[in-house]
């Protein structure tokens, strides 16, 4: 399909898509700490 014919819509109808709004696109991480080689690398 060419780029000028692109619809949302006709996607989601022609490849049986599924939207899900307001969700994270990644999950919740808990930070990490560096460990002491990483930052005497990192100086």
């Amino acid at each position: 399909m060419p780029y000028s014919k692109f619809t949302l819509s006709k996607a989601v109808e022609d490849f049986q898509l599924t939207i899900v709004e307001g969700d994270r696109f990644l999950p919740e991480i808990s930070p990490v700490n560096p460990t002491s080689l990483l930052k005497d690398t990192l100086k």
